[in-house]
């Protein structure tokens, strides 16, 4: 046996090997942080800048992103293309180490090429998102309903007594002044005809009763009694957005206005006509031919639009536009959607054989579901506005009422619903059979050693909307719809160990079907 002496050199070789020894076992691991873009980000842009970091940079012997070489460091960016005709665009960094183990980030982001197709903010309207076509058919199936909820605007009664005087001038050297004090009718009805640049509408007021007080100058006052077994006030009113709310429309009187009276009859019931010598001479000079023409021509000047294209609105307009204002259609619509529908009117368009409104579109929710998937924005597709035809495009049948939504609006109530919690779902049994690892195991090699009783959840969550290309689907159907970064976890509940995490994109093909329970979709 030979012996050396511990020398201090010695010593200290030990120390320092030791301590190397010592610092790398205690040296962080080797990590990769991808920073922006962040994952669901929309952008418009044919490259993307990657930004991102590594932790032990000196043990990568590679880097890539999409297969674009990067230096490793400490810090990096590279700029990196992308697709927008894939839409989903998915960023995989890749590090290799020195011992020949990989490292790998991913992200999926949505890629616009900015002109055809881009994004929208949350919150923010898709143009021409929804259009609605009344065909004739439909307006008069319609005017029952606004009939309905228009009782108070189109107050015939109050209308009427509001134009007072609503007649008056001279007639034989007799001055007049003819003021209703009273109004009564069985009942009102509307009927439109569209024609291009408006509506004809006709109020008809049945059973018309009348009483005016005629101030007859000189000669006094008499209460003349006026009835018609009908009278049809006529005319053409236009439809435009309402400048102070589009969720509205503005009605404006755009022919003159047309009275005819049918039935007609009048009687003096007290005053100085009551008198027999001062009621001939009135009968003399305003027989009853005179009177109801003076009554017609009143109500015409009367609910006349009083300046013209001025901002002032006829009567009549101002009715009509009251009672459509009591309609609501985005509120009702929003609730079922559960969310919020803001849809302010762009255009009204009148044809000859119907009408068409176009409004922009804001679907969105305020409040997420817990956990769901919360996208800063949906994406947009630049779409044609539909033409609507007077037959169905579909078995060329009639119609009444006809109703389109975008491309864009659709893929703002996908994104309204994945907040609401939609594809979030936990799977704890299959056909009514509990999920175990033992069932499993059957599909999942790796699970045969598990304990076979040990329940499993399968738990699917999205982290991105889906959306619609506004593309034909890959096999021809109406619409491709893709899925991206759906997020599957096989979980053994009772220690909460994910044993199995994957994330899914898929595209697929969806379909419309007309069925007797009403429209259906398929998704193949």
């Amino acid at each position: 046996m030979i012996s050396r002496p511990v020398t201090t050199r010695m010593i200290a070789l030990w120390i320092a090997a030791m301590g190397l020894a010592l610092a790398a076992s205690c040296a962080p691991p080797a990590k990769i942080f991808l920073d922006s873009p962040l994952h669901g980000t929309f952008v418009n842009a044919a490259t993307v800048t990657v930004q991102g970091r590594l932790v032990q940079a000196a043990r990568f012997q590679s880097l890539k992103v999409n297969g674009v070489t990067v230096t490793p460091s400490a810090s990096w960016s590279v700029d990196v293309p992308v697709s927008a005709a894939a839409v989903f665009n998915r960023l995989t960094v890749v590090g290799v180490l020195n011992d020949g183990k990989s490292l790998r980030q991913s992200v999926t982001i949505v890629v616009g090429d900015g002109v055809q197709t881009g994004f929208v903010l949350d919150g923010e309207a898709s143009p021409n998102a929804v259009a609605l076509r009344l065909a004739d058919t439909g307006l008069d199936q319609i005017m029952p309903i606004v009939e309905s909820l228009s009782s108070d605007s189109l107050d015939i009664s109050t209308i009427i007594t509001a134009q007072n005087p609503i007649a008056q001038g001279s007639m034989s050297g007799i001055n007049y002044t003819a003021n209703v004090v009273e109004v009564g009718f069985g009942g009102f009805g509307l009927a439109v005809d569209p024609m291009a640049g408006g509506l004809d509408t006709t109020i008809a007021i049945d059973d018309f009763f009348l009483e005016i007080d005629l101030d007859l100058g000189w000669l006094g006052a008499c209460t003349l009694e006026v009835a018609t077994s009908s009278a049809a006030i006529g005319g053409s009113f236009d439809l435009q957005p309402l400048a102070a709310d589009p969720s509205f429309v503005d009605v404006n009187l755009v022919s003159p206005i047309s009275v005819t009276l049918a039935g007609f009859g009048s009687s003096f019931v007290s005053g100085v006509c009551d008198d027999p010598l001062i009621g001939d001479i009135v009968n003399l000079i305003m027989g009853e031919g005179d009177i109801q023409q003076l009554m017609q021509q009143g109500f015409e000047d009367n609910l006349a639009d009083p300046d013209g294209a001025g901002p002032q609105d006829s009567p009549l307009a101002a009715a009509i536009e009251s009672a459509l204002a009591g309609i609501s259609i985005a509120g009702p619509v929003g609730d079922a959607l559960g969310g919020v529908l803001d849809a302010p009117i762009v255009s009204v368009t009148e044809e000859s054989n119907g009408l068409t409104l176009a409004a922009d579109a804001a679907i969105y929710t305020q409040s997420p579901a817990p956990g769901a998937s919360d996208p800063p924005a949906s994406y947009t597709v630049n779409e044609p506005f539909p033409s609507f035809g007077t037959l169905t495009p579909d078995q060329g049948l009639p119609y009444g009422l006809a109703f389109a939504i975008s491309t864009s609006a659709m893929n703002q109530l996908l994104k309204t619903q994945i907040e609401n919690g939609l594809l979030r779902s936990e799977i704890t049994e299959l056909y009514g059979i509990p999920l175990t690892a033992g069932l499993l195991a059957t599909f999942i090699p790796p699970l045969v050693g598990a304990n076979p009783e040990e329940p499993v959840v399968v738990r699917i969550r999205p982290t991105l909307a889906p959306l619609f290309t506004g593309a034909a689907g890959p096999n021809g159907e109406f619409a491709e719809l893709k899925i991206a970064a759906l997020a599957v976890e096989m979980v053994f509940v009772n220690t909460q160990e994910v044993f199995i995490e994957v994330e899914v994109d898929l595209t697929a093909g969806l379909d419309l079907a007309f069925t007797p329970a009403g429209l259906e979709f398929t998704l193949d």
